[in-house]
């Protein structure tokens, strides 16, 4: 569980996952260099669990100590602010169990919202795996989704594929998951748990939500994204055509939103640098502005394939 000043909120994450049908072998709390309260509130559960503290690094960060303090093969992630649903970690347990712990990782479902008959992630990017324990050889398809399906909160890795594939990349902030979600998915074996495993809440407003400091209005959200799909290309060389052609326009769209705010910014240089590249990684795009005097592509759909 990663922290940073929410001292108010920690408290009912840890009672979550103590409140689990099996016992954690342990849990661990990163203090990511809070200043408020946050070492009491632990220090107020003795060795039920296990503080960590750390100069403030940012969550990527604070999930990587996390997971090298871990004594344990498989590793669960909770935020702060979130909690989990009765069971999720015996019904977890459980689908390694039954897949003999094959999979990368496991993951379920996530409701998106506290208030009740709120929409789950599943149901509102239509997911819907034909069994409630449903391995994957590959799972690229998932991973490619409009949105994928797949968030830590609510994910069970194996430490040693985690370790070997070096965790979250720190240079990330606000798609440091999306990010490892697609390096562990494609041409590896992953597993989708049909259930709901953890209740996101809206209790934090303050700007410590990464949604809420890094959004699409911001170059930093873009430049984000030109890492990650740029990555993506130069990582998966023998990615299918059709996968590669999505993140080149996915590639090229976040080069010339840079493009549009540094205009507005009157930085001209950044401007026309952003805009070649745009150009370069994708000339069906570029065509698409020579044209229409505006981008009227949009990313292909990718439909779920349950293989």
């Amino acid at each position: 569980i990663p922290c940073y000043n929410r001292c108010g909120l920690l408290k009912r994450a840890i009672d979550s996952a103590l409140a689990q049908g099996v016992n954690a072998g342990e849990i661990i709390v990163v203090d990511d260099g809070s200043t408020d309260g946050t070492k009491d509130v632990c220090a107020g559960y003795g060795n039920l669990i296990e503080y960590v503290w750390q100069k403030n690094a940012g969550a990527s960060s604070a999930r990587n100590t996390g997971v090298n303090r871990a004594r344990n093969p498989w590793v669960a992630f909770l935020d702060s602010d979130d909690y989990w649903t009765p069971n999720h970690l015996k019904v977890m347990a459980g689908a390694i169990s039954a897949t003999s712990g094959r999979a990368s990782f496991y993951f379920c479902d996530m409701q998106m919202s506290e208030k009740d008959g709120s929409a789950t992630l599943w149901k509102k990017i239509n997911f819907a795996p034909p069994s409630p324990v449903h391995l994957a050889e590959d799972g690229t398809n998932w991973a490619f989704l409009g949105r994928q399906p797949t968030m830590l909160q609510c994910s069970v890795f194996r430490k040693d594929v985690w370790m070997k594939n070096g965790g979250l990349d720190p240079k990330f902030r606000l798609m440091h998951d999306a990010e490892l979600f697609f390096r562990l998915s494609i041409g590896g074996t992953v597993c989708a748990v049909s259930r709901v495993g953890c209740i996101q809440t809206d209790d934090d407003t303050s700007d410590l939500r990464l949604t809420t400091a890094v959004h699409s209005l911001d170059a930093a959200y873009w430049k984000e994204h030109v890492l990650l799909w740029g990555g993506l290309l130069r990582a998966f060389s023998g990615l299918p055509t059709s996968y590669r052609r999505y993140a080149r326009l996915n590639l090229a769209i976040s080069h010339w939103r840079l493009c549009r705010l540094y205009w507005h910014l009157k930085n001209p240089s950044r401007c026309a640098w952003h805009l070649v590249r745009s150009c370069l990684t994708d000339p069906f795009f570029a065509l698409s502005l020579l044209v229409h005097g505006r981008s009227n592509a949009s990313t292909p759909a990718v439909s779920p394939e349950y293989k």
